[in-house]
């Protein structure tokens, strides 16, 4: 039998330590545009 293993690369991280990193992308963003009713990520992850 073949075993067949999948793994994801851990995402890299933001170069600002208090920054939020958009969800599946190496966008990141302030701490402070989150859930500021504006969407700056392009899956609106940070809303």
């Amino acid at each position: 039998p073949i075993t067949i293993i999948t793994t994801t690369p851990a995402p890299i991280p933001c170069p600002i330590a208090a920054q939020f990193r958009c969800t599946g992308t190496n966008i990141c963003i302030d701490q402070d545009k989150i859930c500021d009713f504006t969407a700056d990520c392009p899956d609106a992850s940070d809303e």
